[in-house]
């Protein structure tokens, strides 16, 4: 015996890299091709993909009607799907394996090779709603199923849930910010961000440095500052003398990466400015 794990009124175990499930068979939950409840452990049928006797079972998870298996890198499901839970693309409850869809976004694949491979899964629901389905691929969290309660994920407490992988809504600092063009006046230059992706949390303002990092200096950005370019004055600057510019986009989460350096040189007159 490798490993075991329980739903809510039936158990399932994997022994030699095959598995086995017993228990209330309603929904088909017991992947044997039946629906009536079993007394000693059954073998989980093959089918779409899944087959259970090349000791290549990994691991699973179970919740009150449905059970998962990762079988060669790949993630199978059964028994009831009025929710999407399964990850088929369908609401039809199946009582053998069948293997989750692709994501309709480019991300989950579910080919057990390469970046397709599966590593984990879980399973979930609420006093039988709700239930729902989370795994692994290449580092990257999916969920899908029935969305009443934030479980899938995705950013808000209720939405449309899902019969395919979602990737899971995750927050980071923003990408690196690219300066479109500087333009010099007496004493300061005037900085054309062009805004960066915000991982998913609103850019608070951008840190401006002339020192290649070693000092910066803040400037909020007010909320609602949409499009794609953003500007900022660096002041107090030395007409004449030349800056080395980078900029940076701050959020919730922290700092992204620096831009590129561009050089800007302020001036009484015209000109002194640069492109990135």
């Amino acid at each position: 015996l490798s490993s075991a794990f329980m739903g809510d009124s039936h158990g399932c175990a994997i022994v030699s890299g095959t598995l086995s499930c017993w228990g209330r068979g309603a929904n088909g939950r017991l992947g044997n091709g039946g629906t009536t409840d079993q007394l000693l452990p059954a073998a989980v049928q093959a089918g779409g993909g899944f087959v259970n006797n090349t000791s290549a079972v990994t691991s699973g998870a179970a919740t009150d009607k449905h059970t998962c298996a990762i079988e060669s890198g790949r993630l199978y499901c059964w028994g009831l799907n009025s929710d999407g839970r399964l990850g088929d693309g369908t609401s039809t409850a199946s009582n053998v394996p069948v293997p989750v869809s692709p994501s309709v976004v480019t991300g989950f694949t579910n080919t057990g090779t390469g970046t397709g491979v599966v590593t984990a899964v879980a399973a979930g629901t609420s006093g039988g709603s709700n239930a729902h389905t989370c795994a692994i691929e290449n580092k990257v969290a999916y969920c899908w199923g029935g969305y009443g309660i934030g479980q899938l994920g995705m950013g808000a407490q209720t939405g449309p849930g899902s019969n395919k992988p979602l990737k899971v809504f995750t927050l980071s600092a923003p990408a690196a910010a690219t300066i479109d063009s500087i333009m010099a006046s007496n004493g300061s230059l005037s900085v054309s961000i062009r805004q960066p992706s915000d991982g998913g949390s609103i850019i608070t303002g951008y840190d401006y440095t002339t020192d290649n990092g070693n000092t910066f200096t803040n400037v909020a950005r007010p909320s609602g500052s949409n499009g794609f370019y953003y500007s900022i004055t660096i002041p107090n600057l030395t007409n004449g003398t030349q800056y080395s510019v980078k900029v940076r986009a701050v959020n919730a989460i922290g700092a992204g990466d620096w831009s590129a350096a561009t050089n800007g040189t302020p001036s009484s007159g015209s000109g002194g400015g640069g492109a990135g």
